[in-house]
């Protein structure tokens, strides 16, 4: 009768221990699976900016970031139609949207940053969508308003 007692003890502490262990390991999976990774660059202004302008200025260079001539070349020079298993370029061109984004580090410099579960593909985004973002920036007339802040 003792034996068997120790039996259900020795039975009931495995089973604890392994259910305790299975649920780690899902919350591990849970919070990997989850995980953004974010890649940013960051940009030096060529001037310093008073809160209200920097707010102005985030606003239209984030305008200019989701535009369709920043978005599309990245697309196309990333095949990201195929990497996030979209079906076209307009839903590509949405996810970049939804994860790229320019924001204020200080008074005389922004970053602009992509996020997402891929680290390296973050890194490659990050890496052209910064190009060609400067680029725009640095031609003549290729933003809407022919201004620059960079």
């Amino acid at each position: 009768m003792k034996r068997t007692w120790l039996y259900w003890l020795v039975a009931v502490c495995l089973l604890g221990m392994v259910g305790v262990g299975s649920l780690w390991g899902y919350r591990q999976y849970k919070r990997k699976r989850d995980q953004m990774w974010e890649s940013a660059g960051k940009l030096p202004l060529a001037r310093s900016l008073g809160d209200e302008e920097m707010m102005r200025f985030l606003v239209g260079e984030n305008n200019i970031l989701h535009s369709e001539k920043i978005l599309l070349p990245v697309v196309r020079q990333l095949n990201l139609v195929e990497a996030f298993h979209v079906s076209d370029e307009a839903a590509a061109m949405e996810r970049l949207r939804e994860r790229s984004e320019v924001r204020k580090v200080d008074s005389s410099s922004v970053v602009l940053s992509f996020r997402d579960h891929d680290r390296e593909l973050a890194g490659k985004i990050s890496s052209v969508l910064g190009g060609v973002f400067v680029r725009a920036h640095n031609t003549p007339g290729a933003t809407d308003d022919g201004s620059s802040g960079f």
